[in-house]
C-alpha cells in the first residue's frame, strides 16, 4: 500500500498547516478534481497542469492518484519550504510564501501580490482555507505574515483557565468592597441621626432656659 499524503509531506518535512490550506484551495481535497480551460488541465488534489505545469508529462489516470500528485507537489514545495524557513518565516506567511513560490498560482513570489489579478484573487481563498484548516488569526503582514496563527480554541481554553485561577479572588475582593461600602453608609446615618439628636437637645435647652428667665 502507498504513501499517505500526510505521510509524503512528512518525509519532505513539509508541515499540515502548509501543504493542506494549498490543496483545500486547489480541489478542496477531491483527487479527482479535474479542470480543462483553453489554457490549463489541472488535475487532481494540487490540481497539476498537464499544458505547461507541474502535470507535465502525467496521463490524467495517473495525477488523479493521491500518492502521485501529492508527491509531485511535495517536491516542487520542498525547495520554496526551505527557503522560506530560512527567512525566518511562520502561520500563514509560510503557507503564502511557498505557494507563490512552487506554482500556486505562480512562481513569481510574493511580489506579485502587487500587480497579479490571479494571485490577488488566489490570496483570499487561501486565507480562508487556512483559517479554516490550521485555525486561528492570521497574523503579520499580507506579504510575510511573521505571526504564527494562534487557535480560537486555545485562546478561550486560556481565558478559561484565568478565570478559573482568580476568579474566586476576584468575588472574594468584590464582597470586601461591599461590605466596605455597606458599612461606610451606615456610619454616615448614624453620624447624621446623631448629629440631629445633638441640634435638637440644644433647642429644647434653650427654650426651657427661655421660659425660666420668663
Amino acid at each position: 500500500m502507498g504513501q499517505t499524503t500526510s505521510e509524503i509531506f512528512a518525509s519532505q518535512g513539509i508541515p499540515y498547516s502548509v501543504w493542506g490550506p494549498i490543496m483545500q484551495t486547489e480541489s478542496k481535497g477531491d483527487p479527482g478534481a479535474y479542470l480543462k480551460t483553453q489554457v490549463e488541465e489541472s488535475v487532481g488534489l494540487f490540481q497539476l497542469n498537464r499544458m505547461g505545469g507541474l502535470g507535465v508529462g502525467y496521463s490524467v489516470e495517473n495525477l488523479k492518484k493521491p500518492e502521485v500528485n501529492a508527491g509531485i507537489a511535495a517536491e516542487a514545495m520542498s525547495p520554496a519550504y526551505t527557503k522560506g524557513v530560512n527567512q525566518g518565516l511562520t502561520g500563514f506567511g509560510l503557507t503564502q510564501y511557498v505557494a507563490y513560490n512552487s506554482g500556486w498560482p505562480t512562481k513569481a513570489g510574493t511580489k506579485a501580490l502587487e500587480y497579479d489579478p490571479a494571485v490577488q484573487a488566489y490570496n483570499p481563498k487561501l486565507q480562508e482555507a487556512y483559517s479554516q484548516m490550521v485555525g486561528g488569526v492570521i497574523g503579520g503582514s499580507g506579504a510575510t505574515g511573521t505571526t504564527p496563527a494562534v487557535g480560537i480554541s486555545s485562546q478561550l481554553q486560556s481565558l478559561q483557565g484565568t478565570a478559573q485561577a482568580y476568579g474566586g479572588g476576584v468575588m472574594d475582593k468584590v464582597q470586601g468592597i461591599g461590605l466596605m461600602v455597606l458599612l461606610a453608609g451606615l456610619g454616615l446615618i448614624l453620624l447624621f441621626v446623631g448629629l440631629k439628636l445633638i441640634a435638637g437637645s440644644g433647642g429644647a435647652s434653650t427654650i426651657i432656659k427661655e421660659e425660666a428667665a420668663g
